[in-house]
Order: C-alpha cells, then structure tokens, then sequence
C-alpha cells in the first residue's frame, strides 16, 4: 500500500514540475468592420477553440496576442492595401480566418528558444512586459506535460487532439517557427456579382538571431506576404 502511495506521490510531482506556467491570455480581439473608402471589409475569427489556447511541449502554439507586430493587425492593414488596388472596386469584402497559427516545433536533437518574459504568452515563465532581451537564459523552456521523457512514455501529451485532425494536423508544421493561415475571401461587387477564393499560406522564421521574437514576426510576416500574393493574383490587383 506504502509503495503505490509512494509512486502516486512521485507522478504526482513529476507532473507538477514538467507543466509550463501559464499566465492571464490577453483577450482575443475584437475584430471590427473597416470602411476603406467606401468599402466594408470585415475580418472574422473563425479559429477553433484549441487554437486561441496556446500549449508548450515538442510543439508549442503561441498566443497571437503576444506577437509583436500583431499579426491580426498586420492582417487587416493588408487587406486594406490589396482593396485599394484593386481596379475593379467591391462593394465589401469578408475574409473568414479558419486558421492563423503561430507555432515552434522541436526537430530531432533540438531545443525550443522562448522569451525570458513571457511575452509570447504560454511560453516560459510568469510575466508580460516587454522583453528587452528576447533571449532565454537556460536555452529551453520547462516542457509541458507528456511532451517527452517519462510522461511521454506514459502515453501523456502536451497536444491537444484537436489539433491533430486529419484535415490540417498542427504535427505537419515543420522543425523550427513557422506560420500558417487558412481563410475563405468573399467578395461583393456593386450589382450583386461575387467572387470567392481560398488562401492557405504556411511561412518559416527561421534567423541566424538568438532573438525567438524575431522568428515569430518573420514568421507572420512571411505567411502575410504570400497572402497578399494569393488574393492579389486572384483579384488582378498589383503586387505590393
């Protein structure tokens, strides 16, 4: 009876100490309608439940609202350039997010970079001001529960299930940080006639900086570039 108290106890604190601390998210935004001289665009977040939650482990998913530039701002202010190059101009313009992730996964033999302050928001330690450093002073995070190491073995994970669906599994990111969108365009032309198109975009951060917040804004940037390539190619716009 000693002994298997014993070995609950010893779980019980191996758990403990392998979950990364999770401080207060910010808010999801709020993501209002913008008029671009004269045209409605509206911007939704369609995001499943499991990815507004970050988590830590082989793969990590940051909080978008710890990304610097914001990356739902950086979406809009683009939105707002492809409409105003447009020749042809809409009447509105919907583009429904159904995925827009941040993510760091592991490679074989590697370790995960993070910011000592927490800024990316999941990642880390307790905090939230801004991190003038960007660098984690002990070269990795603590893992979350199951993402390696005994708990692992155990059949535990850091990862939601969700996040592995079939159609668009967060495990097929690649090694390093990298972004990826998914949304559906619909677009309103004066006189009722629409056009719609489907943008997926997936973009690495990878630098030579020691910097992880560097990667993460390469990363939104990237996937942001090849959004606008896609919606203007499809639009006849220029390319910015």
């Amino acid at each position: 009876m000693n002994r298997i108290r014993w070995a609950g106890f010893v779980l019980l604190v191996v758990l403990g100490c392998q979950t990364t601390y999770h401080p207060t998210l910010p808010p999801d935004p709020v993501l209002q309608p913008i008029d671009v001289n004269g045209v409605a665009v509206v911007i939704s977040d369609l995001r499943p439940a499991w990815e507004k939650t970050p988590f830590s482990g082989r793969v990590t998913l940051y909080h978008l609202g710890g990304t610097s530039p914001e990356p739902w701002t950086l979406l809009a202010k683009e939105t707002e350039a492809i409409v105003n190059a447009m020749a042809e101009k809409p009447a509105r313009v919907e583009v429904s997010v159904a995925s827009f992730r941040l993510v760091h996964k592991r490679g074989a033999g590697t370790s995960r970079p993070v910011d000592a302050s927490g800024k990316a928001w999941g990642v880390g330690g307790p905090g939230g001001g801004k991190n003038t450093a960007g660098l984690d002073p002990g070269g990795t995070a603590p893992s979350a529960s199951g993402s390696d190491g005994l708990l692992g073995a155990l059949g535990f994970s850091s990862i939601p299930k969700e996040a592995n669906s079939p159609d668009d599994p967060i495990d097929d990111h690649p090694a390093g940080t990298s972004c990826k969108l998914r949304a559906t365009v619909r677009i309103t032309f004066p006189g009722g006639r629409e056009q719609t198109l489907k943008v997926t975009a997936i973009a690495n951060g990878e630098t030579d900086s020691k910097y992880a917040g560097e990667a993460r804004s390469m990363a939104v940037k990237g996937v942001l570039r090849q959004y606008s390539f896609q919606f203007r190619e499809a639009v006849g716009a220029p390319q910015g």
